[in-house]
């Protein structure tokens, strides 16, 4: 068999060359929608940090009023530890990888802009300045044109592989030469499948390269090799169905049943099998505890003197009414800590649950890589919670004796509050991660190989 004229005839083929002009199409809507995306968030963060930066200047020249013995007047009182520690508080920018914009959808669910807060305190909310026509428009990323609609064409491309040729009539004129016919076959099907994932791969470099300015060359080579493999899987998949001989209609309701099995059924069906449906009720408990304790009970003699041990001055020197209310929420937060620590406990339970069960499952194991690569998978937000949970802790630190002591504010005040740390950068997944992936192709290929010696 001469593979160049095998080759020759696949790139005059118009249903080919469709398919590929149809990818092209879906990475350019895709990277489009991934760069709106990323640009609305930049463009939010830098929204978010101008005015802030209004705040403090306007909070500044407050402070030289005050200073000068002209600010009496000024609401509200720009002196006020309560008053700087809340206008000053900024907004925060999760750290995400250089291919964010392949997945966005993870935006939906896991915040990416919010006001610095401590996750567990029940009152506490994703403070996003969110946009409008970016949640009507929808989510379509990268991630979801390969896990859901990479395989439609893969089985476009191969639905008739066997078929096309017996019910065109020249399957005989194939038998009839020197190589067998699943042979024939079989170097079909990896010249498709290497001039369709080579062209995945190339479009994929472009569309990185004119959409972030670079080509992050690892990040890139796993991508590329993880959506490699799934469509190996897709195409080890096809050539088995078409191992049955069937007639082309017999096959694509074959192969359609089997996209939706794995690629709708089974992870709507995990999400669901694994999902807490009490857990917004939960939630909801907490923060009426919270409430409850902050309502119910007052501030003892106890916990007041804990609160000015731990903001490092003398017992009965902090001001009344102010210490009892901070002691008051500090014990409320205590209380109800292990309930948040528990529903986090739950959260994680259930995400290494739906690992487990869906790492088997192509589909689910390539979303869960690629939204790894993107920076914006579970573990890599719950960095980012504890990133925010630290850096509330070193402010309200430098806040609290101030606060307790009723101290005046001044501009060297505005000057020594803690600035953000940097944050710690997401780490995309190892290699050894995909061995599901990889695991589930060699399956299929000793599948596929003992049908095609059948054959022979």
């Amino acid at each position: 068999m001469n593979v160049r004229s095998e080759l020759r005839i696949l790139m005059r083929d118009r249903q080919f060359l469709g398919i590929v002009g149809f990818l092209a199409l879906i990475l350019a809507v895709a990277f489009w929608s991934g760069h709106n995306e990323q640009s609305d968030l930049r463009r939010r963060a830098q929204v978010a940090q101008s005015v802030s930066a209004e705040q403090v200047s306007t909070l500044q020249q407050n402070l030289r009023l005050a200073d000068q013995g002209l600010g009496d007047e000024i609401r509200p009182v720009p002196t006020s530890p309560s008053v700087l520690a809340a206008t000053t508080n900024p907004y925060v920018l999760k750290q995400n990888t250089r291919l964010a914009l392949t997945a966005v959808g993870e935006a939906d669910v896991r915040p990416s802009l919010v006001r610095l807060g401590d996750p567990f305190d029940p009152t506490w909310t994703y403070d996003e300045i969110v946009s409008p026509l970016a949640l009507a428009s929808g989510r379509f990323d990268l991630a979801f044109g390969v896990v859901v609609l990479l395989p439609l064409l893969v089985i476009a491309l191969m639905f008739r592989l066997y078929s096309g040729d017996h019910e065109a009539g020249t399957r005989l004129l194939l038998e009839s030469g020197q190589h067998r016919l699943w042979k024939i076959l079989a170097i079909r099907a990896s010249l498709k499948y290497l001039l369709f994932t080579g062209s995945l791969g190339g479009m994929f470099f472009l569309g990185v390269g004119l959409t972030t300015g670079g080509i992050p060359l690892e990040e890139c080579l796993r991508w590329i090799t993880f959506c490699g493999t799934y469509i190996l899987i897709w195409f080890l998949i096809c050539f088995w169905v078409c191992l049955f001989r069937a007639a082309s209609g017999s096959n694509i309701a074959v192969l359609i049943s089997i996209w939706a099995l794995l690629v709708i059924v089974i992870p709507i069906g995990l999400n669901a099998w694994v999902s807490n449906p009490e857990e917004s009720l939960a939630k909801l408990e907490v923060a009426l505890e919270y409430r409850g304790v902050l309502e119910h009970l007052e501030a003892t003699p106890e916990m007041i003197a804990s609160l000015e041990a731990s903001a490092g001055i003398p017992p009965g020197s902090a001001e009344t009414s102010t210490a009892a209310a901070l002691a008051m929420r500090q014990f409320a937060i205590k209380q109800v800590r292990p309930q948040m620590q528990g529903l986090q406990a739950q959260a994680i339970a259930r995400e290494k649950q739906l690992q487990r069960l869906g790492g088997w499952n192509p589909a689910v194991s390539l979303n869960a890589l690629l939204a790894k690569l993107a920076g914006r998978d579970p573990e890599s937000f719950r960095r980012f919670e504890r990133y925010l949970s630290q850096e509330h802790a070193r402010r309200q630190a430098f806040f609290l004796k101030p606060r307790l002591i009723g101290a005046r504010m001044s501009e060297r005040d505005l000057a020594e509050i803690p600035r953000l740390g940097p944050q710690e950068e997401p780490s995309g997944p190892a290699w050894r991660e995909a061995w599901p992936l990889g695991l589930t192709s060699l399956i299929l290929l000793g599948i596929v190989g003992l049908g095609v010696r059948r054959q022979l």
